[in-house]
């Protein structure tokens, strides 16, 4: 486990989605009353630049203690942000953002239904984005993502490997999987908490489906991770 949480947030080579410092502000501005989940993923693939690090501290100077906001996967973002920079630099105000932070993902969002799992805002649907940020989130904090993971895979895994994108009314997979990075995530979840069959079917499903990239990723931006985790080449 240790060695996948590592991966997360360890050195990365600089890729062609890096935001510019014209590109990303320096605050967690709202899009469509959510916070900008792109900075928050821009900034924990590169969190060991100084320009990442610049536009954490700045956005945390300026959210200090009102991260939280009503998107899910949006605060689950920022959580893996905020721990990236904690074991960056040693700044333990994000460690702290990020505890806080997922105390209210946990106390807000989740729902018995379905077996129980995160709804990825208030009325919204369980699904695969929501519950696959959260559970890498939780993994990264030390919190055990066990149920998540069973979840993942026994609510939304279909038999040749593809993460659908969330249960519906019935508690039935429903949708397919979302181009935010489902899979890249799932895979982290799922050999973290020793689900490694689940995750080389995920694996298996993408190197077979070119076009399953885009499910990986959304501009690149979770290309990254799921290669780092896998091991295998953009």
């Amino acid at each position: 486990m240790k060695k996948i949480i590592s991966g997360i947030t360890g050195a990365l080579a600089t890729t062609a989605m890096f935001l510019t410092c014209g590109a990303a502000s320096s605050s967690a501005h709202q899009q469509g009353g959510a916070l900008n989940w792109e900075q928050a993923v821009t900034i924990r693939e590169h969190i060991n630049t100084r320009h990442a690090q610049a536009e954490l501290a700045a956005t945390e100077r300026k959210y200090h203690g009102r991260f939280a906001d009503t998107w899910a996967d949006d605060n689950a973002w920022w959580i893996q942000a905020l721990v990236a920079g904690y074991r960056a630099t040693g700044n333990r105000a994000y460690l702290t953002e990020a505890q806080r932070l997922w105390s209210y993902d946990t106390s807000h969002s989740w729902s018995g239904k379905c077996g129980g799992a995160i709804r990825q805002h208030p009325g919204g649907p369980q699904d695969a984005i929501a519950n696959g940020a959260y559970a890498v989130a939780s993994i990264m904090l030390g919190h055990n993502a066990s149920h998540i993971s069973a979840w993942l895979a026994g609510h939304l895994q279909a038999k040749s490997g593809l993460i659908e994108e969330q249960v519906g009314p019935d508690c039935q997979a429903e949708g397919t999987a979302p181009a935010l990075g489902a899979e890249a995530e799932a895979v982290v979840v799922f050999n973290a908490t020793g689900r490694h069959a689940d995750a080389l079917r995920v694996e298996h499903y993408v190197s077979t489906h070119p076009t399953s990239l885009n499910l990986v990723s959304e501009d690149g931006i979770f290309n990254g991770l799921y290669h780092r985790v896998t091991g295998s080449q953009p």
